[in-house]
């Protein structure tokens, strides 16, 4: 922000001093922040300016590890089933480093049975989807199949 200008009717010099929050130029986290300065002229009159100061993550957390998408054979004997797994992704943010919730949205968790009927249908594809979400509620996604 940029210090408030002040100026006296009587063309003396004033005094500016900042008296409550944060410095100028101070690395602030997320919040509400009230700032203060105070005025005084050659006669000691006085007068004090106060402004807030909001600090407002929109950055999404970025996630790590995302799978490669993969393909599985399936077989006969194996009743044309499999069982494909991967490391779940983590995710950190800006704000919250590595305290980041990452979840499934669609698809299934690893290890789970994933089967195609026999038949004529030779190929089933399913769509994995991981969210992240910050303590902000901004949000991250990676999708695999």
């Amino acid at each position: 922000w940029i210090q408030p200008e002040v100026f006296d009717n009587s063309g003396q010099e004033v005094q500016l001093q900042q008296i409550g929050g944060p410095k100028q130029g101070e690395t602030l986290r997320v919040g509400q922040y009230m700032v203060s300065y105070q005025a005084k002229d050659f006669f000691q009159n006085s007068n004090v300016c106060n402004f807030g100061v909001y600090v407002v993550d929109r950055q999404a957390p970025k996630i790590q590890n995302c799978p490669q998408s993969i393909q599985i054979s399936v077989f006969k004997d194996q009743n044309y089933a499999a069982f494909p797994e991967w490391n779940v992704p983590i995710a950190w943010d800006n704000v919250d480093g590595n305290n980041v919730k990452v979840q499934l949205i669609q698809g299934v968790n690893s290890g789970s049975k994933l089967s195609i009927p026999p038949g004529p249908q030779n190929e089933l594809a399913t769509q994995i989807t991981y969210e992240a979400i910050d303590s902000s509620n901004n949000a991250a996604r990676c999708s695999f199949q």
